[in-house]
């Protein structure tokens, strides 16, 4: 008798020890598996896509309960998104744009501020790995400021220029037989054009050629 009770108490430890074993390893993969943050560029403004159209809103901080963003306009007027309505996002990245899908989560009636739910799944465009095409002399303008091209891919470029821009910062970029790009800035550092002080500046363009 005392054998039997024996074998089914080792049993039982057995069976408990392979649970345990189990949730052990299932929270690991868990944890190990769970998709990094995306770190967006603070202050830096995203463009939106929803039924009502494309627009650019400003990129407000991140909480535990999502992503606030100003309130898109179109005409200078507020367009009126509200909660569970579904908003594809671009974010500019160090990398090149942050990609996903999400839905507003909330609204603040006096800012007009926006919340959207945190993102499940991101994809970052990198195009860094585009092809780049150095150039040598090619002046073009940064919103109307004299710059010079060093080279041109794609999906962005790098120059220095003589326009006063900060990183998150969106420009309009004249370029040589090409109609005038609207690109956001990703990386400022202090440069020369022509004996001046300007800036280096690395961009991607809101439509990729």
């Amino acid at each position: 008798m005392r054998s039997a009770i024996e074998l089914g108490l080792g049993l039982f430890l057995l069976w408990m020890a392979s649970v345990a074993l189990a949730f052990g390893l299932t929270k690991f993969n868990f944890v190990r598996r769970r998709p990094r943050a995306p770190e967006f560029l603070p202050d830096a403004s995203w463009r939106i896509r929803t039924d009502r159209g494309a627009m650019r809103v400003r990129f407000l901080g991140s909480t535990e309960k999502g992503y606030e963003i100003s309130a898109p306009l179109s005409d200078g007027a507020h367009v009126p998104l509200r909660p569970g309505d579904q908003v594809y996002v671009e974010a500019p990245c160090a990398g090149g744009a942050i990609l996903f899908r999400t839905y507003i989560i909330g609204r603040n009636l006096e800012s007009h501020s926006l919340l959207l739910q945190p993102a499940d799944e991101t994809h970052v465009q990198n195009r860094r790995e585009e092809v780049r095409l150095p150039y040598e002399d090619e002046y073009v303008k940064v919103n109307g400021e004299p710059s010079l091209l060093l080279n041109l891919s794609p999906g962005g470029a790098k120059l220095r220029t003589q326009a006063s821009v900060a990183a998150g910062d969106w420009v309009t970029v004249d370029l040589p037989d090409q109609a005038s790009q609207y690109a956001c800035v990703l990386e400022v550092l202090p440069d020369t054009l022509n004996g001046r002080p300007a800036n280096g500046v690395r961009l991607i363009f809101s439509d990729p050629r």
